[in-house]
């Protein structure tokens, strides 16, 4: 990307007010909270970002620690009991779904950022009047689950409020809750309308200088937001992983992390426990609903990140050995999601049907197989990724 004679970037839209407001009016932009943020910086402020603990928040005192695998009794058709599946169960977590893993990564990057200032300080290249430097604010398009995630954060530590856009298709009573309970600016809007771009999202959340975390690449999502889920899953040594796919970022996780353990013979990272050529043959299997009106709305949603993943990259992985042979996205009917969850909250799992989708694709490709199940020497950890706001 070459950058032009104005100082702006080609291709970086920098939307005028009236733009805004055109935009808004298409929507139908409605703000439902408004949270207050600092007005301007203070080296009170940066010491207590800087203080923020990662090695604490690892150990699990706040409650991350790893998730149970939970064995579940099933055959291919879904209706009585001569298989077994473990459920790896996300629902444990703070706000009650993998998401917080997400989270955590956001609201770490105002701690790096106040250790920055310090370092920048101590070096003579900040000054003391921190007041010319803005508050650092993201934004992000949610359905809930996301949204809740980061703010969970945020407002444990005492971090400025984000900014949140909903669709208004969204139901009253999740609405609500999502009001009560968020550290965050949030509005509304039909956002089936278009695609929006990051500089919009930013611009229709009052966000317009901040950060935009839906498409952000800069902090490579793809590696930083499910790693320690993605290895703690590798470590049980399964044949196959069944995971829903909505946003995409669960499924390049753990493609990254399998490119990363096995591109360089030798060579992978402290947290993996098995053996490369164990890693390698792991199939990472992503579930989609077929239609776009489906049950499981958390996987359609109309404002999905760009995906960082596609067909070539799956293709070229499973030519060069890095993954399993069955590894791929794969869409099934909302029968089979409809079935899992029917099992999975059947057990005593929290689970919404979006997170069932991965037993579902299983259900569904042991139908095509006539039932069959696995033999008891193969692992097929099935992914619940919880129950969301």
């Amino acid at each position: 990307m070459h950058k032009a004679a104005n100082g702006v970037f080609k291709g970086q839209k920098c939307m005028s007010a009236s733009q805004i407001e055109s935009l808004s009016e298409k929507i139908n932009l409605r703000q439902v909270k408004k949270a207050e943020k600092p007005p301007f910086l203070s080296w009170p402020l940066i010491e207590g970002w800087a203080g923020i603990n990662s090695k604490e928040v690892r150990e699990g005192n706040w409650g991350w620690k790893k998730t149970p695998l939970i064995p579940i009794k099933v055959d291919g058709n879904g209706e009585s009991h001569s298989g077994e599946v473990f459920i790896k169960d996300e629902s444990v977590n703070p706000t009650g779904t993998f998401k917080i893993r997400m989270g955590w990564e956001v609201a770490r990057l105002y701690a790096e950022f106040a250790k920055l200032c310090l370092l920048r300080k101590e070096a003579g290249a900040l000054d003391g009047n921190l007041e010319e430097l803005p508050v650092p604010s993201v934004s992000i398009i949610s359905a809930g689950s996301a949204a809740s995630a980061i703010s969970y954060f945020l407002k444990k530590w005492n971090l400025p409020p984000m900014n949140v856009l909903l669709d208004s298709s969204i139901s009253k009573k999740r609405l609500e809750n999502l009001v009560s309970s968020l550290h965050a600016n949030i509005y509304t809007g039909d956002l089936s309308r278009k695609n929006f771009s990051p500089e919009e999202i930013r611009a229709l959340t009052g966000n317009k200088d901040g950060i935009e975390i839906t498409s952000i690449m800069l902090i490579q999502p793809q590696r930083i937001f499910y790693d320690w889920h993605a290895h703690e899953a590798f470590n049980e040594s399964p044949c196959r992983i069944f995971i829903p796919y909505g946003s995409g970022r669960l499924f390049e996780n753990y493609l990254n992390w399998q490119w990363e353990g096995t591109a360089v013979v030798g060579q992978h990272d402290a947290r993996l426990e098995i053996a490369q050529e164990k890693l390698s043959a792991i199939s990472i299997l992503a579930a989609t609903p077929e239609k776009l009106d489906s049950i499981a709305v958390k996987l359609t949603a109309k404002f999905n990140p760009y995906a960082l993943f596609g067909a070539n990259d799956i293709a070229a992985m499973r030519m060069l050995g890095n993954t399993g042979k069955e590894t791929g996205v794969y869409k099934i009917s909302d029968y089979w999601i409809w079935k899992a969850h029917e099992i999975i909250a059947g057990a005593g799992v929290k689970c919404e049907q979006s997170a069932a989708a991965g037993l579902g694709l299983w259900l569904y490709i042991h139908r095509k197989n006539g039932g069959v199940v696995p033999d008891q020497s193969s692992k097929d950890i099935i992914v619940n990724t919880g129950l969301g706001a």
